[in-house]
């Protein structure tokens, strides 16, 4: 009967993006799968705070729909994936969160990651925090990718998954920060990355790490939320020949500008298939990429990239916060 009710009603889904200078927001509005209402805008951030435009924008649809669901990404650089989780003690665990998908393998991050996003939205209740590696799961699924190299690239992120039969056998998440030179010099004078670096040492070890998470869902889903990782499993990850979770890229012009993301993206593409092949599985042949973009690469890099790494390569434009919004909505 409870079930038969709230059928009657309808739910509506809000996606929100953040970037460094931008928030994307879009919403929808669904009775029995029937779009009744949606939109979306672009906010300009303001010294990093949310414009009040922002509330105006999204408050009607919060108070006017009592089944209404803010989801967003997580855009931080420590999370990956995991196939084997086992039960470890508990010093050891309080540091990491992790999703298990399907059981077959789990998405895990810095649990701190989670709070700060949270709190990023100051004003916002978050109901769904997604990960980027939950997004190249969705694809996988929705388009039988296995043995393919499977990329997200949105502004600043870099996210790549190879799956076989439903696992994630292989992930990485890099976060890209372009910069002019005389920013840089600015950055290094405000913040020593060696503190910063001794930071997360503290939590996850003396290692690069790649990236990837979801979390605390307030929402009714078939998912199994468990807290026993196994760090032997984690720690063996920095084994791996890996760019740095954060890559910076420093340009004094456009065309400097191109030519360096050109070659960032190429090379880490290029390392992670190195990985893939050097790793003692016996995996298959990969013979295509297949990359999600939004607002990364453009037209003259996907030409750099297929010159230079010689494979097929399909490249889709998408909208992240549409993404957002259909994974939402395929969680009933």
């Amino acid at each position: 009967m409870v079930g038969f009710l709230r059928g009657l009603f309808p739910k509506a889904y809000i996606a929100i993006d953040q970037n460094f200078d931008t928030i994307d927001v879009a919403y929808l509005v669904v009775l029995e799968n029937k779009t009744l209402k949606q939109g979306s805008h672009k906010f300009t951030r303001i010294q990093g705070k949310i414009p009040e435009q922002l509330f105006t924008f999204i408050n009607p649809i919060l108070l006017r729909y009592s089944s209404c669901y803010v989801i967003t990404l997580l855009n931080r650089p420590l999370q990956n994936t995991i196939e084997n989780i086992s039960s470890l003690p508990s010093s050891k665990i309080e540091h990491i969160k992790h999703i298990n998908i399907n059981n077959k393998y789990s998405i895990y991050c810095n649990k701190y990651d989670i709070s700060d996003a949270f709190k990023e939205l100051k004003g916002v209740n978050i109901d769904l925090l997604i990960s980027p590696f939950s997004v190249l799961h969705y694809k996988y699924v929705q388009n039988n990718l296995d043995h393919t190299v499977i990329v997200l690239a949105k502004k600043n992120l870099l996210s790549i998954s190879v799956f076989n039969k439903g696992v994630a056998v292989l992930s990485s998440n890099v976060s890209v920060t372009i910069m002019a030179e005389e920013e840089e010099e600015q950055g290094q004078e405000e913040e020593n990355p060696e503190e910063k670096k001794e930071d997360l040492d503290d939590i996850f070890g003396d290692e690069d790490f790649d990236v990837l998470d979801h979390d605390d869902m307030d929402m009714d889903m078939d998912m199994d939320m468990d807290m026993d990782i196994n760090m032997d499993d984690l720690n063996s990850m920095g084994d791996s020949e890996f760019p740095s979770s954060n890559q910076v890229i420093q340009t004094s012009g456009l065309d400097s500008l191109d030519i360096n993301l050109n070659t960032l993206i190429k090379g880490i593409i290029e390392d992670f298939i190195k990985s893939y092949y050097d790793d003692d599985g016996d995996y298959e042949f990969l013979s295509s990429i297949v990359i999600y973009n939004d607002d990364l690469i453009d037209d003259i890099c996907v030409k750099y990239l297929k010159d230079e790494l010689m494979m097929d390569i399909d490249i889709q434009s998408i909208n992240i916060i549409d993404v957002l919004l259909e994974i939402a909505g395929s969680y009933k």
